[in-house]
């Protein structure tokens, strides 16, 4: 995996919007609380960037610095873990306690470069999923590689019908959520509960997508009572390379379910992880 976090620590140094031959690199975490701190650290290490949390930083003049026991160091790239809406506190909302004051605002004047962008988060709304076959072809002018798994947008009309007509058969989750894909199975849920969920759906269509009910594949996990099979999914990673090109990882993140019945593979539902190897 060495030549692709090669390839991401070149990338985050051409971020740089000065100081490109020695910039100053960080990657920003919500700290040791976090799910994936773990991940964080490791990375941070491997990639010889220093670990910081928003109390370890402060904006001076539109530009971001690194508090250290020898004084303040100019920071060029952020590589950024932290979600947008506990970035900064004065853009985001004043009721948040977390965040850096200011990092928008030495972002939108060019001072230092954030990687993941702020707001690119809204690209996993699960809303965009319904859209992706004519996105695919409206931008690209071709048809997905990958089939998407069929998903509808309860904002939409028609597939709000569809939803109400085949709710026991599909997945149901928030159009846009801060905490990743969280779908409840309708089938599990009890009288009220699916009662409850039908009038949210009435109510406010444009909050909900449903998703055919996809069997995953299984792997074995070791438990408590011996191995057993769980449900899992795979994630590929990418970091942009050249222009137009991107470099993928030859491996990727294996999630599984919680228990061999749930079909939600989720790390904050307590599903689990294993090593992915490439041949």
């Amino acid at each position: 995996l060495a030549g692709f976090f090669d390839r991401l620590r070149t990338t985050l140094r051409g971020l740089a919007p000065a100081n490109r031959e020695n910039p100053v690199i960080v990657l920003l975490s919500p700290g040791p609380t976090h799910e994936t701190y773990f991940e964080h650290s490791y990375s941070a290490r491997y990639l010889n960037f220093t670990l910081v949390e928003d109390d370890d930083l402060t904006v001076r003049d539109n530009c971001v610095y690194l508090k250290t026991l020898e004084g303040l160091s100019r920071v060029d790239v952020i590589l950024r873990r932290v979600d947008d809406f506990a970035c900064d506190p004065l853009e985001f909302g004043a009721d948040s306690t977390s965040g850096l004051v200011g990092l928008v605002q030495a972002a939108h004047a060019g001072n230092v470069a954030i990687a993941n962008a702020l707001g690119c988060g809204a690209m996993e709304a699960p809303a965009l999923r319904a859209l992706l076959p004519e996105l695919c072809r409206h931008v690209l002018g071709e048809e997905l590689r990958l089939p998407s798994v069929a998903t509808w947008w309860c904002a939409n009309p028609d597939h709000l019908q569809y939803t109400l007509d085949h709710l026991d058969t599909l997945l149901i989750a928030p159009a846009f959520s801060r905490r990743g894909w969280n779908p409840a199975v309708v089938e599990s849920l009890s009288a009220k509960e699916r009662t409850t969920l039908l009038e949210s759906i009435r109510a406010r269509p444009f909050d909900f997508v449903a998703q055919e009910r996809v069997v995953p594949s299984t792997v074995p996990v070791w438990t408590a009572h011996g191995v057993e099979p769980r449900y899992m999914m795979l994630r590929a990673y990418a970091v942009a390379a050249e222009e137009n090109e991107f470099s993928v990882m030859p491996g990727g993140l294996t999630r599984f379910s919680e228990s061999p019945e749930s079909l939600v593979v989720s790390m904050q539902n307590g599903g689990g992880r294993k090593d992915t190897w490439a041949q």
